[in-house]
């Protein structure tokens, strides 16, 4: 599937695939048990849900140096690669002004531009400027997709996990900019935004 974010945290359902090679050779596929471990032959059981994949491959290389002294020596005799071969779903909720409100399942490591995008977007009557996004019962982000529409980028969106919820608000003020400007639009005013910032 290509390389994950390093900081991708390990969850169950993630499916990693683990190459060793040198003084000896194998390759295990591992399946992310739902109580967060893995089970590697000559290691044992090891707990892996919410390690960072960076720290997680250096965990699993440290445990295995015990077994194959080849993972420690300088230079290295026996070499060790982890990728991850699938990625778990995850389960979102995305409510308020939305086409057809629900719970959506869309890809591990999707952020909130990426699901909102694959259920197109908010209603002609939802916000871009203020849409939340809940957590555990807490409010975690409020992003502005102005900032994507202009930018490209977007400095509040965030990494989706299992139940988050996605709120889209009724839309705010609005003001049409028409006449002799780069983009005649209806554009949606945050509060304190003043003729400049339009």
């Amino acid at each position: 599937i290509g390389p994950v974010d390093p900081g991708y945290l390990v969850g169950p359902g993630d499916v990693l695939r683990l190459s060793v090679w040198g003084q000896v050779e194998f390759q295990y596929e591992l399946t992310v048990s739902k109580d967060g471990k893995i089970f590697i032959p000559v290691a044992g059981q090891v707990y892996v849900m919410g390690v960072p994949f960076e720290q997680l491959q250096q965990k699993i290389k440290n445990l295995l140096s015990k077994h194959y002294s080849g993972l420690a020596t300088n230079p290295p005799r026996t070499f060790i690669d982890m990728t991850v071969a699938q990625l778990r779903p995850v389960r979102v909720f995305i409510m308020g002004e939305v086409a057809a409100p629900g719970g959506y399942t869309v890809p591990s490591g999707s952020t909130v531009f990426n699901a909102l995008y694959s259920v197109g977007g908010p209603d002609i009557k939802g916000s871009l400027r203020s849409i939340k996004v809940h957590r555990n019962g807490e409010q975690i982000a409020d992003i502005d997709i102005y900032q994507y529409l202009l930018s490209g980028r977007c400095s509040t969106d965030v990494r989706l996990q299992n139940n988050d919820v996605i709120f889209i608000p009724k839309r705010g003020k609005t003001v049409a900019a028409v006449g002799s400007v780069f983009r005649p639009a209806i554009y949606e005013l945050k509060d304190g935004d003043n003729l400049k910032a339009l």
